[in-house]
């Protein structure tokens, strides 16, 4: 059965939106183009303009993806380009959809763990060189 999305206020989807992506608030109101001042008006309560409620939605519902697939937040992620050479929130900035964006991060992130999984095994009963080995250089017990 399909995940229905939680159906909150603006208020709300802001407030999770800064729980799981933790944006700065100069980064969300350059995304929702609009100013500092009126993230912050949001945040205290000030209602909010249809349009900006809609965007705030789609990125509380791209947040809720990120969160459900236990993708790790942090600021790398937010600033990882990935669609067409964009973050997520330069998805979101320019209109489009940023839950299909996290869904195809999800699907990236899954794609690299599990190439990571495959290189640790196929690198796991290989030999370890000596770390100078790296760099060509003699290793502290060869006689010279």
């Amino acid at each position: 059965m399909a995940e229905v999305a939680p159906i909150r206020t603006p208020a709300e989807d802001l407030a999770r939106i800064r729980e799981v992506l933790k944006p700065a608030v100069s980064d969300l109101a350059t995304t929702l183009g609009v100013s500092r001042q009126s993230v912050y008006n949001w945040l205290n309560g000030e209602p909010v303009a249809d349009e900006n409620a809609v965007k705030l939605q789609d990125l509380a519902q791209a947040a809720d993806v990120l969160d459900h697939e236990g993708l790790k937040i942090n600021a790398s992620l937010l600033k990882r380009k990935f669609a067409n050479g964009r973050t997520l929130l330069q998805v979101a900035q320019a209109g489009e959809s940023a839950r299909h964006a996290a869904l195809q991060l999800v699907h990236i992130h899954k794609q690299e763990a599990a190439q990571r999984e495959r290189m640790a095994l196929r690198f796991a009963n290989r030999r370890k060189t000596a770390p100078s080995a790296d760099f060509d250089l003699p290793s502290a017990s060869d006689d010279a």
